[in-house]
């Protein structure tokens, strides 16, 4: 009986039904009014904005900042087609530097550092880690020759044209000069058209300088041309001061039409103390002041006197030779 009863409630039990969900119209009216919206945004046209025409224009190096070619390398090919490593200091980037001797312009010459001046009484430089002779200063060329025969006075760049560093060991193959390279300074040639100039020059620790700069034809066959420099400094450093004297003289002589006959001179006098600089006491730099002179004021000035002079013959065989 217990089982029978127990059938007939499972017989007669029904499954519950769920409640569907209805939507109504206005539900659904709804819903696409709140879409229609969105469908309206995605279907408009955006304009993007205008922008103002940029124009790139590239123009190969020339005029007073460009040198196309090195005088030292003793070549008339472009730098360009020169396998070498060569850095052309022109006249006009000298002026804008304001600079008066050679040691104004090595902050501008990658791979090249100063060296013991020996006091400040000459040049020494090192090119690519490789310095110069510490004794007599750095090898270098006056106009593609060699001009150092030691104990040189600081080059003076009131005659000076334009400088050039040739980097490199391939710089040994033109004269004397050290493994890291060499330096080549072309002095001021005379032009065919009368130009003068004069400078002068002020500044701190007492600095002054006077320059002159004349050249033009003397008929149709020689040219000349002269700068003059003097210069007067102080310094920061007690009893260290310098003068300088530069006369610098060059003439231009047309032989032929292909033969041209050009003399160079300079006659520079530079005098100043000697000063090493100072000294680290028990390895500590400012123990005394940088101002202190260490040397013996009563000892005087070193003075250092050049006379340099070039006579270089050229002729122009035709237009691809050309004899010096």
């Amino acid at each position: 009986m217990r089982s029978s009863s127990l059938s007939s409630s499972l017989s007669s039990s029904r499954p519950a039904t769920l409640p569907r969900p209805t939507l109504s119209a206005v539900a659904v009216a709804s819903l696409f009014a709140s879409l229609n919206p969105a469908f309206a945004a995605d279907g408009d046209v955006i304009t993007p904005p205008t922008l103002s025409a940029v124009d790139v224009v590239g123009r190969s190096a020339s005029g007073a900042y460009y040198a196309d070619e090195a005088e030292g390398a003793k070549t008339t090919l472009p730098l360009r087609e020169l396998p070498q490593s060569v850095r052309v200091m022109s006249r006009q980037t000298l002026d804008d530097l304001g600079a008066t001797r050679l040691d104004d312009v090595l902050d501008y010459v990658g791979g090249v550092s100063r060296q013991n001046s020996f006091g400040g009484l000459w040049d020494n430089i090192a090119i690519r880690g490789l310095p110069g002779n510490e004794n007599t200063g750095m090898a270098t060329l006056l106009n593609g020759f060699s001009s150092n025969r030691g104990f040189n006075a600081p080059r003076d760049l009131a005659g000076v044209e334009r400088i050039e560093f040739l980097k490199g060991p391939a710089a040994a193959l033109y004269g004397s000069s050290e493994p890291g390279g060499t330096l080549n300074i072309v002095s001021k040639k005379p032009l065919w058209k009368a130009a003068h100039s004069v400078e002068a020059y002020a500044g701190s620790n007492r600095l002054g300088r006077a320059a002159l700069d004349t050249t033009g034809p003397i008929n149709d066959r020689l040219a000349y041309r002269l700068n003059v420099a003097v210069e007067d400094r102080g310094s920061f450093r007690d009893h260290v001061d310098a003068q300088r004297q530069v006369v610098a003289p060059a003439l231009t002589w047309k032989l032929t039409p292909d033969t041209v006959l050009e003399y160079t001179a300079e006659f520079l006098r530079h005098a100043t103390p000697l000063d090493r600089g100072v000294v680290a006491v028990n390895n500590r730099l400012g123990a005394i002041p940088v101002s202190r002179f260490l040397g013996e004021p009563a000892d005087g000035e070193v003075t250092v006197r050049n006379q340099t002079h070039q006579l270089v013959l050229s002729h122009e065989w035709n237009p691809d030779w050309r004899s010096r």
